[in-house]
């Protein structure tokens, strides 16, 4: 399932269909199954995953906001809705989680310490899909990538801080499901240091896990930067003109 969820959402250059069209219907009966069955049933449903790494519903609500994005064209508003419910749901996980910025304290040994890492994977696909919406819900999401968002929004900056306290964990490097919450977070970032954060961690994973995937957000992601610096100053120079022929 896993590997439908990264076929289905490609590359975020990749503007063209997928191989995998995406199925809402699936998801959703997947997740019906999947939560009818409790593999640990001490953890909350948010943890409850072992294989996957996070809930059905996470990639889901991923699947769906990539969708607009890859056609411009808006869910429908009772769908949207049930968009804005879910992800305010896992918002509302992350936010009460009064370990959120903690790094692994020294004493968490074993399964204590392996499910401090899977949630925060959890709250930085979280975020990711936080952000997404929030374009989406501005009008602000037109078919092709999303927007740069500043280090201003609370999304943003809780991310980064999360990936300050990772930077040199080869096991935080190590989890699969935080490649493409970090992969979407680098087309997001606007800053340079910010997207040089993203680069050395992805560097990191290649180093130690030598992920095919993980190369390919990598050159995804300078393809995406570079066009995007080249553009700026054309951008600039129109509004630069635009100033212009106002004054005059």
């Amino acid at each position: 399932m896993y590997a439908v969820f990264l076929r289905t959402a490609s590359l975020w250059s990749d503007s063209t269909s997928s191989d995998f069209t995406f199925d809402n219907v699936f998801w959703y009966r997947a997740e019906k199954v999947l939560g009818q069955t409790s593999f640990f049933p001490e953890n909350s449903g948010s943890s409850d995953s072992p294989v996957l790494g996070v809930s059905v519903s996470l990639f889901r609500i991923a699947l769906s906001l990539r969708h607009v994005f890859r056609t411009g064209i808006l869910p429908e508003i009772l769908e949207l809705e049930r968009l804005q419910n879910d992800v305010a749901d896992w918002e509302g996980l992350l936010l009460e989680d009064q370990n959120l910025l903690n790094y692994p304290p020294a004493d968490l040994k074993g399964r204590d310490i392996r499910e401090h890492y899977h949630k925060t994977a959890i709250h930085l696909f979280t975020l990711v899909t936080s952000l997404l919406l929030g374009q989406i819900l501005r009008g602000s999401a037109l078919a092709g990538l999303p927007q740069t968002v500043p280090r201003g929004s609370w999304q943003m900056n809780l991310a980064i801080q999360i990936l300050e306290n990772y930077a040199n964990d080869n096991v935080w490097a190590k989890c699969f499901i935080v490649q493409w919450p970090i992969y979407t977070l680098g087309v997001l970032m606007e800053l340079p240091e910010d997207r040089q954060l993203i680069r050395k961690q992805l560097q990191q994973t290649r180093d130690v896990t030598s992920f095919a995937q993980v190369a390919r957000y990598s050159y995804d992601l300078e393809a995406i930067w570079t066009n995007r610096e080249e553009v700026a100053p054309i951008n600039e120079e129109k509004n630069f003109e635009g100033g212009l022929h106002l004054l005059y």
